[in-house]
């Protein structure tokens, strides 16, 4: 088989027909694409745990958890292309393009091939769903976190009046607009 060949050309490093472990990993992303094994969906309303049942899933499970928001923020410290297009979107509580997030989040997914990774927050549309699928298969399973819009909203404030680290969408025009955007891609 074609493939075969060009994995074993690519892999086997010695040459010995033998593909050890060593070779496996180094050449991991050959074999497995660069996407994880099994992708399992955290999506819920801002607010709704989708990072508190995630953290406790990594103690309890050793995934990997992924959250959108988190990515987007760290790209916005950083001062990047990215952070800086997506900061004033955040701002506003809008949504952040398909095409940024699944790129965002494909390339962190090719940090963990073969792991389990919970992806938090994503997809957030329908096009993020058909792009994720088409660059990362099917995901294995999908939780969704229902939760009552006025829960969300005094999630949101609490958090953002008593986490030690504060974040700018936090506050409440922000989360409103949060919200009614959560509920315009999630019918």
């Amino acid at each position: 088989d074609a493939v075969v060949q060009k994995l074993m050309t690519v892999a086997d490093t010695d040459g010995d027909g033998i593909i050890t472990e060593d070779e496996f990993m180094q050449h991991s992303e050959v074999f497995l694409g660069g996407r994880p094994a099994r992708i399992i969906l955290v999506v819920g309303g801002p607010g709704s745990g989708k990072g508190l049942l995630c953290e406790r899933l990594v103690k309890e499970c050793g995934v990997v958890h992924l959250s959108s928001g988190e990515l987007l923020r760290a790209e916005v410290a950083k001062g990047t292309i990215l952070g800086q297009q997506v900061k004033e979107i955040m701002d506003s509580g809008g949504l952040v393009s398909s095409a940024m997030m699944v790129t965002l989040m494909n390339n962190r997914m090719k940090d963990h091939p073969g792991k389990r990774i919970l992806l938090d927050g994503f997809p957030r549309s329908e096009e993020n769903a058909q792009d994720l699928v088409t660059l990362c298969g099917k995901p294995e399973l999908a939780l969704h976190l229902d939760c009552n819009d006025t829960i969300l909203l005094e999630r949101i404030l609490k958090r953002g009046a008593t986490a030690a680290q504060k974040r700018a969408d936090d506050n409440f025009h922000t989360a409103l607009q949060r919200i009614r955007t959560f509920h315009k891609y999630h019918h």
